[in-house]
């Protein structure tokens, strides 16, 4: 073992009379490393498969791929910055920073399949949460990760996140003021997330303007309908802070009114008419209640 790390220790020193035989070493402790953990990981799949948890499932799932990835790339980065100490006059500091990158990547791939897979799997398996709710709770985690790791690779390459933060201050303002549409965009997005007045699925209208369909997709920029007429309708997130909307599919009652146009030649027939109604309507206890107060 403790040649083990006096080898490994060796790796980063630079030039080394036997630098082939340690790009070996490398290439085979990759391949032994990969198939350990092929098995590991079908073996884990296999396990959680018979529990009836849901989340073991999508943890095994998310972090499968890219272990893999990073045990081949780490060491074949490793493997070049070898090469590159021997072979040329270059120096191969740099690549210690692509292996830092290279596991910042890694995790950050991993905690984004995470939050697909926890997003999927509550779809599928729990039909009664609010499908709106959960996209929207998975895009503020994704992009919250997406922020925190880029602050992250930034501090890694040595920029001062506090001048960063001052300068985005700064930024931030000049951005708002160009792109405002943009952003009443996303906070009318935010505010449809919230306030939930309607979610996907639902048929909506506006008498305002000529907005009526079923909701296929909430955005943070804008909304998707699918009209009766199966066109997409692309809607920004904005309009609906403006506009009043017509929920439909939360109505407790439909009303239909018809009018039966009679002659008065068919006035003997109507009792008999009354009655087939009465026969079809016969199973519905409200309508029979209603109808037992009017008289033909």
């Amino acid at each position: 073992m403790d040649q083990f790390v006096i080898w490994w220790s060796s790796l980063e020193k630079g030039a080394s009379v036997n630098w082939m035989y340690n790009i070996g070493l490398l290439l085979l402790l990759s391949t032994l490393l990969w198939c350990g953990w092929l098995l590991l990981s079908r073996r884990l799949a296999t396990m959680a498969s018979k529990t009836h948890l849901i989340w073991d499932d999508a943890l095994i799932d998310a972090v499968r791929t890219p272990v893999s990835l990073c045990i081949w790339v780490w060491p074949g980065l490793m493997a070049l910055g070898i090469m590159v100490d021997n072979v040329t006059t270059y120096s191969s500091g740099f690549l210690a920073s692509l292996r830092h990158l290279l596991l910042v990547g890694v995790f950050i791939w991993i905690v984004m399949r995470l939050i697909t897979n926890i997003e999927q799997t509550i779809l599928d398996n729990r039909p009664h949460r609010d499908a709106t709710t959960v996209t929207a709770i998975s895009k503020i985690l994704r992009l919250l990760v997406i922020v925190l790791s880029s602050l992250v690779v930034m501090q890694n390459f040595g920029l001062s996140l506090s001048g960063l933060l001052t300068f985005g201050g700064v930024g931030g303002l000049v951005v708002g003021m160009a792109a405002k549409d943009l952003l009443a965009n996303f906070f009318g997005g935010m505010m449809l997330y919230f306030d939930r007045p309607f979610k996907v699925g639902d048929w909506i209208r506006s008498p305002d303007r000529q907005i009526e369909g079923t909701i296929e997709r909430i955005g943070f920029r804008m909304t998707v309908i699918r009209t009766f007429d199966k066109r997409p309708l692309y809607v920004p997130n904005s309009v609906f802070s403006s506009v009043v909307v017509e929920n439909a599919s939360r109505m407790q009652n439909r009303r239909i009114k018809q009018s039966v146009g009679l002659r008065y030649c068919d006035a003997a027939v109507m009792r008999l008419w009354w009655g087939w109604w009465l026969m079809i309507l016969k199973k519905c206890s409200k309508i029979m209640l209603i109808l037992k107060r009017v008289k033909p």
